[in-house]
C-alpha cells in the first residue's frame, strides 16, 4: 500500500511540475511587406536588419534591387513601426524562400520565427530574403529559422 501510494504522489509531483512552467510570450501583429530571392551577396547570407526610418528602407531597397514604386507602396509610418529585413543562407537551387510565420514577445524580447524552403529545381545560386513590418520596439529581437 505504502509503493502505490508513493507512486500516486510522485505522479502528481511529476505532473505538477510540469504544468507550472509557462511561456509568457504573446503574439505580436506582423505584416509581410514582400519575399523575394537574389543572386547571393556574401554581405547579406544569413543576416537580419532592422530598418527604423525611410532613408535606410530606401538605401536596403537598391541593394535588394525594388524599384522606388514598391518601397512607397509599403507605406509605414516609422513613428510607432519598424521594418525587419531577414536574408537567408546561400542556396544552390531557385526559386528559394524565407518567411515569417509569427513574431510573439514577452517583457524583454521579440522572437520571429521564420521557414526556409528551396521551391525549385533550377540550379542556380540564390539568396532569399524577406521585409516585414512589426510594431517599433527598443527590445532584443532573435530569430528562430525552420528549414523544410
Amino acid at each position: 500500500m505504502k509503493t502505490k501510494t508513493f507512486l500516486a504522489l510522485l505522479l502528481l509531483v511529476i505532473a505538477g511540475c510540469g504544468c507550472s512552467k509557462k511561456d509568457n510570450f504573446k503574439a505580436v501583429p506582423f505584416r509581410t511587406l514582400f519575399s523575394g530571392c537574389n543572386p547571393p551577396d556574401l554581405e547579406y547570407i544569413n543576416k537580419k536588419e532592422i530598418i527604423s526610418n525611410e532613408v535606410e528602407l530606401q538605401k536596403i531597397g537598391e541593394v535588394l534591387r525594388l524599384t522606388t514604386e514598391t518601397i512607397n507602396s509599403f507605406k509605414i509610418n516609422f513613428s510607432q513601426k519598424q521594418v525587419i529585413i531577414i536574408w537567408g543562407k546561400e542556396e544552390r537551387y531557385t526559386p528559394s524562400s524565407i518567411n515569417v510565420t509569427s513574431v510573439a514577445e514577452d517583457n524583454t524580447s521579440i522572437v520571429v520565427h521564420t521557414v526556409s524552403e528551396v521551391k525549385g529545381l533550377g540550379a542556380a545560386f540564390s539568396c532569399p530574403f524577406c521585409i516585414v513590418e512589426i510594431p517599433k520596439t527598443n527590445k532584443n529581437i532573435t530569430y528562430k529559422n525552420k528549414a523544410l
